[in-house]
């Protein structure tokens, strides 16, 4: 793999925007990846390599460090059949008020930013956001991307992807267009993106999507050490572990814990957005279908180590949930995986 090193010194701006297309003209030939230009206006040290294993690019200079990892040529998709495509993954760290201006039209991709450390500043559906320590947000295709470093610098990682369905897949998810907390980056996944996106066998493309899809389903975060994180966390313990329970409900998990009735409900609700009742009666459910599917025991019995002691009840229950009663669902379904 052959590397190339440039110095570029251009003039001093009278602010420090990276605009990261009017900077850096990206040039493909013979294997190489060329870039010129400027870069917030100061002379950096800019090698890039290129092989037939990916691209990777770091710039560096006294106080701000970026690294980019991407698809040999980041224009053409992978003559591999999947959902979205897996386009780059970076990490930069950057100095107290550097900004990365790109107006809108001009990057088809989605691309997902996940502080590490620093504070920066994004500018989001016209309005100007805080990004902390955690936060995690995203542009669609073609929006504008509008950054700026907090005074202390800031360090973020990022992911992106495109093709014809990236749009919608990230839609679909319904996160916050702003900042969603999160907690810590998972930066094993960020690293083994980057390893793979350097292998590019059709496994790797395959896995690079099953890690895009393992980083957003953190997003929101797995518990961020909070007093409502760690109440729901016992909530959910609760429930997993006496569901069985028929004496199991609401008022019982709030005795347990020493809160009141409200208050479990409202933490819990505004965590798992659903109730506690709900998430109880889909516990019950899921093991109920299970016993119904795999097993021959009496419809008595499904219901008792469901937690619904009255037949007719869980006949009702089964019936609301799933619009059939628990015998047909039994003979539809019986010992299928």
């Amino acid at each position: 793999m052959r590397k190339f090193w440039a110095k570029m010194t251009p003039p001093a701006p009278t602010s420090t925007i990276f605009d990261m297309k009017a900077s850096m003209n990206c040039i493909f030939a013979s294997r190489c990846l060329y870039y010129t230009g400027e870069c917030a206006g100061r002379q950096l040290d800019c090698w890039c390599s290129y092989g037939t294993l990916g691209a990777d690019v770091r710039i560096r200079n006294e106080e701000s460090e970026i690294l980019v990892v991407h698809r040999p040529n980041p224009q053409q998709l992978p003559n591999v059949a999947l959902p979205f495509y897996p386009r780059s993954v970076g990490h930069f760290k950057i100095r107290g008020g550097e900004r990365e201006f790109v107006p809108a039209g001009e990057k088809p991709f989605v691309q997902l930013f996940w502080t590490v450390r620093g504070e920066g500043r994004s500018r989001i559906a016209g309005e100007t956001v805080p990004v902390r320590p955690g936060d995690v947000f995203y542009h669609l295709p073609f929006e504008p991307h509008d950054h700026e470093a907090g005074p202390e610098g800031w360090e973020y990682r990022w992911i992106a992807f495109d093709g014809p369905l990236a749009g919608e897949y990230m839609r679909g998810y319904g996160f916050s267009p702003h900042c969603t907390p999160s907690g810590s980056c998972p930066h094993d996944l960020f690293i083994r993106f980057g390893l793979l996106m350097q292998e590019m066998t059709p496994f790797c493309w395959r896995e690079m999507v099953s890690v895009i899809g393992a980083i957003l389903a953190r997003v929101g975060g797995d518990g961020d050490g909070s007093r409502e994180s760690e109440l729901t966390a016992r909530i959910i313990r609760l429930c997993r572990e006496n569901f069985s329970d028929p004496d199991l409900n609401v008022n019982a998990i709030a005795d347990e814990l020493g809160l009141s009735r409200s208050t479990v409900r409202r933490v819990f609700k505004a965590k798992m957005e659903l109730t506690p009742s709900e998430y109880l009666a889909n516990l019950r459910l899921q093991h109920a279908l299970s016993l119904l599917q795999q097993t021959r025991l009496p419809l008595a019995e499904v219901a008792r180590r469901s937690g619904i002691p009255e037949v007719s009840y869980f006949c009702r229950f089964i019936r609301r949930c799933i619009g059939e009663s628990p015998e047909r669902f039994r003979r539809g379904t019986r010992f299928r995986p």
